[in-house]
């Protein structure tokens, strides 16, 4: 058991240590796709959804790196007090605590709206549905990534093929291996390209581009407007 600990440990086990380096060349790219493909300026209002208090891999790389903070609203889910961290490193980001799937903003309200590894934690794909929903009525663009269910590792458990498996299997092995956290649909339901498109409401004009390793996608990106635009 001391041995699956020190492996699998969050966020300073060995597994977690070996992929670092991985997660946050391919967070780069993808703050370097956010500014290509959206081309925001210094009055662009975003709104990132699902930040989080964690400073470790490169988890809020759009506040890290953005050069109009006071451009950003974040969402984030949890309790006054949680995010203390996120609001000292960031203090020109207008914080808001809401669930994504039931934000308090007028529809359109912003520019842009981006989130980050977010939508593969919002439970079932019913919910899942709803988050995007929810994120296209509050903005008038998203731009979202998630990992690729088809990518052979799971960036969450760190094992490979696991998630592939039938459910009951799947669940099964995650407890055997110390991973029990991981058994259940709520902390992740990955998504693959098909279940992306299919949750997109009707008229929503899209694209997804892949993030490759070793030539399979690990990470999906939409983008996606509302009205066909």
């Amino acid at each position: 058991m001391n041995v699956r600990i020190r492996l699998w440990k969050w966020p300073d086990g060995l597994a977690w240590r070996l992929t670092d380096g991985m997660t946050r060349a391919s967070r780069r790219r993808r703050y370097h796709l956010f500014l290509g493909q959206l081309k925001p300026t210094a009055s662009t209002r975003i709104l990132d959804v699902g930040v989080n208090d964690f400073q470790g891999r490169a988890t809020n790389f759009l506040e890290e790196q953005y050069p109009w903070p006071g451009g950003i609203t974040a969402v984030a889910k949890g309790e006054a007090g949680e995010f203390n961290a996120f609001q000292r490193r960031y203090p020109e980001v207008r914080l808001v605590l809401a669930d994504g799937r039931d934000m308090p903003f007028a529809d359109d309200e912003f520019d842009i709206v981006f989130s980050n590894a977010v939508i593969e934690h919002v439970g079932t794909r019913v919910q899942q549905q709803q988050f995007l929903s929810e994120c296209l009525r509050v903005g008038s663009t998203l731009f979202l990534s998630t990992p690729n269910a088809w990518f052979p590792v799971d960036a969450h458990s760190l094992l490979p093929f696991v998630h592939w498996l039938p459910t009951p299997v799947r669940f099964a092995i995650y407890r055997r291996c110390g991973r029990a956290y991981y058994a259940d649909v709520a902390p992740v339901n990955l998504l693959s390209k098909r279940d992306l498109v299919r949750m997109l409401p009707h008229g929503t004009h899209s694209r997804i581009i892949a993030d490759r390793t070793l030539g399979v996608a690990m990470t999906l990106t939409l983008v996606a407007h509302k009205g066909g635009r």
